[in-house]
């Protein structure tokens, strides 16, 4: 067992929001595959606009990898398949019928070899659940992991504690991770220093270790590098949530795919009396979930402020979201800002008068403050990257694609979320979520193909 405690991080005072009782939602009555996570694969689409489809049905597959499928979230009509860039699957939407169907997928056999198994999760459309690591992409049959670390903690904004997606699935849990054991004994637990979770607690074939801290005490690179850092491009770790050790337990032993979820709904721009906990279905419509519940000219982001992606109420959850919010849409910045205290704004740097005050919870915009420009300073970085990772040298090595310094630098112990505070806090407005993003998945295909 390991106690992992970090000092260095940030606990983002986006919104005070803490809500207890969980809410069914009504019906919903359109839901969607979200496949935007998986861009960069080649995907095709195995039903057409019309067609009918039961819940956990494969909806579409991977062109350069046979039998890669990705299961459908609800049962219904296919209403629309949305293509982005250069027509690439987006979206699958479907208009749900009032009585769910489940497709009914072989259960797994436990006493097979760990290939075997391994094998049954590509085909049952399973490794859409799991993270590889390193480069944070999906599975490779071809790469069996060494170690698979299960994260119970959550430490990003407006997300919801992890231990309400195990309620009334605690069977589903367990049955989870007796399967993952099947593939290898080395399977780490990681929960809050405070957890309370009997079923999280008390599982079984696990090594449980315990983690405190800042944002980003939750994120799985953080866990990897405390208990067993990856040592090369050939040290494959996988990483999962409770909601993917649920939905492996119970398609493995049930065949049945798991698509429940408990989302949070909140920020300063959604109506006080509409913000909470709501149960409902993974890939739900926006307009479902906000629906009079929030504010006009307001900017909604599909998961944390930070990792979130922007939608529209014609929108969807994303595939690993777990959170709705809203923040008021501003464009221009303010006449002569620079010269005002900024006693209500808040500063991570404490460029502003807030800075050298503890307060509560701020009232966040889109404003940026500014445009992107050149480094200015690589130490402000270090302060909450909890790595031991030279943020600004690895971000420059990333600009100039030079790979030999980008391994040596960490590229294999991150993931792009581990650069979500960086590039909140970067006086030069550099995205870097997005230029580690890409700079895995082009060094993965370099590495391994």
């Amino acid at each position: 067992m390991v106690q992992i405690k970090i000092k260095k991080g940030l606990d983002v005072p986006v919104f005070d929001s803490q809500y207890f009782e969980v809410q069914d939602l009504a019906r919903v009555s359109l839901v969607a595959l979200d496949l935007t996570p998986f861009s960069y694969l080649r995907l095709k689409a195995l039903k057409k606009e019309g067609e009918s489809v039961l819940t956990g049905e494969p909806l579409a597959e991977d062109k350069e990898d046979s039998g890669k499928v990705f299961l459908s979230p609800g049962c219904g009509v296919i209403k629309e398949i949305i293509r982005g860039e250069r027509r690439s699957l987006s979206h699958i939407v479907i208009e749900a019928v009032e009585k769910e169907e489940f497709f009914n997928h072989n259960t797994a056999d436990l006493s097979t070899s760990p290939e075997t198994l391994i094998q049954y999760l590509h085909d049952k459309g399973l490794f859409s659940h799991i993270i590889m690591r390193p480069f944070a992409v999906l599975p490779q049959v071809a790469l069996p992991p060494d170690r698979i670390f299960i994260k119970g903690v959550e430490s990003a904004p407006l997300a919801p504690p992890t231990e309400l997606q195990l309620k009334d699935f605690e069977s589903d849990f367990e049955n989870g991770v007796s399967f993952l054991s099947k593939i290898t004994e080395k399977i780490h637990l990681v929960l809050p220093k405070e957890s309370t979770c009997k079923a999280a607690l008390q599982t079984k074939n696990v090594t449980l270790h315990f983690a405190e801290g800042p944002h980003p005490v939750g994120n799985s690179s953080v866990h990897i590098h405390a208990i067993d850092p990856i040592k090369s491009s050939k040290d494959i770790v996988w990483t999962l949530d409770f909601t993917d050790v649920i939905t492996i337990g119970m398609l493995s032993h049930k065949g049945i795919y798991h698509n429940q979820r408990v989302v949070c709904v909140s920020g300063p721009e959604i109506l006080p009396e509409k913000r909470g906990l709501f149960r409902t279905v993974s890939g739900l419509s926006i307009r479902s979930l906000l629906d009079g519940k929030v504010e006009e000219g307001s900017r909604i982001i599909s998961g944390d402020p930070l990792m979130g992606t922007k939608v529209d109420m014609d929108g969807f959850l994303g595939f690993k979201d777990y959170s709705v919010c809203a923040f008021k849409d501003i464009e221009p910045r303010e006449m002569m800002h620079f010269l005002r205290l900024g006693g209500k704004k808040y500063s991570a740097s404490r460029a502003y008068l807030s800075g050298f005050f503890k307060k509560g919870s701020y009232l966040f915009s889109t404003n940026q403050h500014g445009e992107p420009r050149p480094f200015i300073d690589g130490n402000v970085y270090d302060k909450v990257m909890p790595l031991k990772i030279p943020t600004m040298h690895l971000i420059k090595a990333v600009l100039a694609d030079d790979y030999p310094a980008i391994e040596q630098l960490g590229i294999l112990e991150v993931a792009p979320e581990d650069f979500a505070l960086p590039t909140f806090i970067c006086p030069s407005k550099i995205e870097m979520v997005d230029l580690i993003r890409r700079c895995q998945r082009k060094y993965f295909k370099q590495v391994l193909f």
